[in-house]
């Protein structure tokens, strides 16, 4: 039998103590800061989705896209305020957390239904883009062909001038050669004008393809970004059954 020295002991028994009460200490803290996390999600939430636009796609996309974006702030908070298990919790916050976990499993299921909707707006988005593109380029070709069909009836300068003018106010610089013939800046407007419907179509085109880029790219990164956060909300609340 070896002697056992009463201080050593006693010191080794306090030693264990401190370490247990700072552990206490540094997992309240840590619920207490990811109380404070849900309490900034509520808020920031409650910004995001008002005012309601339910049946608008681009609110609901723009809106799926918000919530993925800050999503790591509720997910943050629920695994701190989890910390620990049940060590050290007051009746209340037992009940509490019990309550936070099946929550965790709603977010983790609403989450999941927002990658169905997501791809469902971005077909509906892109469809209203695509109208809108093309009723633009409609619209502005029109203007040109009937700029076009007034070249055609065209037999004096001052009528030549008023056209001139009119393709100026639109934007479209054109000045033409003093002292050029009638006819001769007839087929100069006529060859430009045919040019500017054929750039038109391509800078539309082009423009369209970038936008539609766009709106896969950010459909691509929020759908997958709202199936990864469901996910980790329902991985949180099997892994919480402790709570429950």
């Amino acid at each position: 039998m070896f002697p056992v020295d009463n201080d050593t002991l006693s010191h080794s028994v306090e030693d264990i103590k401190e370490i247990d009460y700072s552990f206490r200490q540094a997992v309240g803290i840590l619920r207490w800061l990811g109380y404070g996390l849900l309490l900034f999600t509520i808020f920031d939430w409650a910004d995001t989705l008002t005012p309601l636009q339910f049946m608008n796609p681009l609110w609901e996309f723009q809106t799926i896209g918000a919530l993925v974006e800050k999503v790591v702030v509720p997910l943050l908070g629920f695994v701190l305020i989890f910390t620990g298990a049940n060590s050290g919790r007051r009746i209340w916050e037992s009940r509490l957390v019990g309550f936070l976990s099946w929550l965790t499993l709603l977010l983790g299921i609403l989450y999941c239904l927002m990658v169905p909707l997501g791809v469902i707006n971005t077909v509906r988005i892109n469809e209203i883009n695509t109208s809108q593109f093309t009723g633009q380029l409609d619209k502005q070709i029109t203007q040109i062909r009937e700029v076009k069909s007034q070249l055609s009836g065209v037999d004096n300068e001052a009528q030549l001038q008023g056209i001139i003018r009119t393709l100026q106010r639109g934007g479209i610089a054109i000045t033409p050669n003093p002292g050029e013939s009638v006819e001769n800046i007839k087929q100069d407007l006529t060859t430009f004008i045919a040019g500017s419907e054929e750039k038109l179509k391509a800078q539309v085109k082009e423009a369209r393809a970038n936008q539609q880029l766009s709106l896969l790219k950010r459909s691509i990164k929020w759908n997958v970004g709202a199936l990864i956060a469901g996910v980790w909300f329902i991985g949180i609340w099997r892994m919480t059954d402790w709570a429950r």
